[in-house]
């Protein structure tokens, strides 16, 4: 054995044949040490110098991986082409084993993948060595799966000989395939000379146990190196310069609503608070007192909404349609119903109704985008024929009830309108610790029975204590848009806005009415024709 002077790494040995290497490829096995360590310290021993090595020995790779990353490959360019048959076997870093688990760690695994592929464009700006890659993976070359039963965090390099008399070798150790593990990473991974047979059928076990992604790997791969037409490089040119200079919504209310400008303070604060929260639940309610200006609310909704290139349906009650409803659109936000202006007014009645409406009523269930609901009480009670025609046309709709009383008879009235837009899906409320909405409002009803002292589950309450209901619940305040009159009053004065004036109530008068004296001649013309 050769001596070594302290602190200098000892020189190798001269290549041997490849007939000779029984211990070993060239240049990886010294007779000095038993331990044959790789550690990215320096330019000889590199994890990629060493798969490089084993390339031109080796007709097949397996590797083990916590991370998978377009680097690796790049690295091993012009030598992994040599071997017959890479295998990649990876983990997908989740401990919960279902399969939406498992969906959501290949969208990881995916992420990380075209992350790399990007950071690689930095420094190779035509991603050379990559559509080899891309036809490695249609050919079956390289294949790739993902062990999902326990998390799976190993790290190993299998290299199967091309002749007889070269066993198989392993490094074993801290290095994930990717750039970093490598080349750059300080790892310490180990070649085993002896017993490989037992990890080779460790691999085998894990590899029949996982899941094929190989399509998925070459999916996100090819993206980035697929021949593009001229239009679609012209378009995204014109996306990227343009990009930033949109119009976001915040700029388009301050610079072209026709209505955010007409509310005051407190309106607009409730306009903001419903887009929201429909946003997070796909519904929301807005509950605000009588004459606090829900309709200018509702018009600032469907205007944004139209904005947003949203197509929507406005269901109002017959006797408001005309004068409030279509006569503030004609005043306010003129040419936006119609025919070409992307908003259809209907009454509530117009869901029952014969003749042509079954048909567009169809059409709001295949082609609205969005609905929103005035006086939407009406639809508080689901074993009618009118609740139930609506339910079947709001799913996957953004659906906003307008109503001063939610709540009519029993909190069950409100439970049926929020189910207009939760579709009766137990957990949709699982984000507010909500897991059952029917359960949740049979908890809420026994505590107001509790507090009113009566029996059965379906309690009558009044306005006020349905007011209460709504202001002290954390879930209801999550959906609900509720403001007072004195609150109107105070959000004026803190904005500096002009004071919001109501009508006053006058004192009841007291009327002096005679029958005899309304009704006298056709009490006595009826009294003639009896006789």
């Amino acid at each position: 054995m050769r001596k070594v002077k302290p602190g200098s790494a000892p020189k190798r040995d001269a290549p041997r044949s490849v007939a000779a290497a029984e211990s070993g490829p060239p240049e990886l096995t010294p007779r000095y040490s038993d331990a044959f360590i790789v550690d990215n310290s320096d330019e000889g021993r590199k994890v990629a110098w060493y798969l490089g090595q084993w390339c031109d020995l080796a007709r097949a790779l397996d590797v083990a991986t916590g991370y998978l990353e377009i680097g690796s490959l790049l690295s091993l360019d012009g030598q992994w082409q040599k071997l017959q048959q890479i295998r990649i076997l990876m983990g997908d870093e989740v401990s919960k084993r279902t399969k939406q688990a498992f969906l959501e760690a290949l969208q990881g695994i995916e992420a990380t993948l075209d992350g790399s592929i990007e950071r690689e464009k930095e420094r190779n700006d035509f991603l050379a060595g990559v559509p080899a890659i891309v036809a490695a993976l249609k050919s079956g070359q390289i294949t790739c799966r993902v062990y999902r039963e326990r998390k799976f965090h190993a790290k190993a390099y299998i290299t199967h000989g091309k002749i007889e008399v070269l066993p198989p070798f392993a490094l074993v150790g801290s290095s994930n395939f990717t750039y970093p593990g490598l080349h750059d990473n300080v790892e310490l991974n180990v070649q085993l000379r002896h017993n490989v047979e037992e990890l080779q059928a460790w691999y085998e076990r894990h590899w029949a146990e996982a899941e094929d992604v190989t399509a998925e790997i070459l999916r996100t791969i090819e993206r980035h190196v697929r021949d593009y037409s001229p239009f679609e490089v012209y378009a995204k040119a014109l996306y990227e310069f343009f990009r930033g200079r949109e119009l976001t919504a915040d700029a388009w209310e301050k610079t072209q609503s026709r209505m955010y400008p007409v509310l005051d303070e407190y309106q607009r604060e409730g306009y903001h608070a419903l887009m929201k929260i429909a946003e997070q639940y796909r519904g929301a309610f807005l509950c605000d007192s009588v004459g606090l200006g829900k309709t200018f609310i509702g018009l600032m909704l469907i205007e944004r909404l139209l904005f947003d290139r949203k197509r929507v349906a406005l269901f109002v009650p017959y006797a408001t349609r005309e004068p409030v409803w279509e006569a503030k659109l004609d005043k306010h936000l003129p040419g936006l119903a119609g025919d070409y202006g992307g908003l259809a007014i209907y009454n509530h009645s117009d869901l029952l109704r014969g003749g042509d409406y079954p048909g567009r009523m169809a059409r709001i269930k295949d082609m609205a985008d969005a609905v929103i609901i005035d006086e939407a009480h009406h639809f508080r009670n689901q074993a009618t024929q009118q609740y139930r025609q609506l339910w079947t046309m709001l799913d996957s709709k953004q659906v906003f009830l307008l109503t001063a009383t939610p709540i009519n008879n029993t909190l069950l009235d409100l439970q049926h309108q929020i189910e207009l837009f939760s579709r009766r899906v137990p957990d949709h409320f699982r984000s507010l610790g909500v897991h059952s909405l029917p359960g949740y409002f049979r908890t809420l009803e026994n505590a107001l029975k509790r507090l009113v002292g009566e029996g059965g589950l379906d309690v009558e309450i009044s306005t006020a204590e349905a007011e209460r209901v709504l202001a002290d619940d954390e879930f209801l305040r999550e959906l609900v848009v509720q403001r007072s009159r004195a609150y109107a009053r105070a959000s004026q004065r803190q904005s500096g806005g002009p004071q919001v004036r109501f009508p006053e109530r006058a004192d009841p008068q007291v009327v002096q009415y005679s029958l005899a004296r309304t009704y006298g001649a056709l009490l006595g013309d009826l009294e003639k024709a009896f006789r």
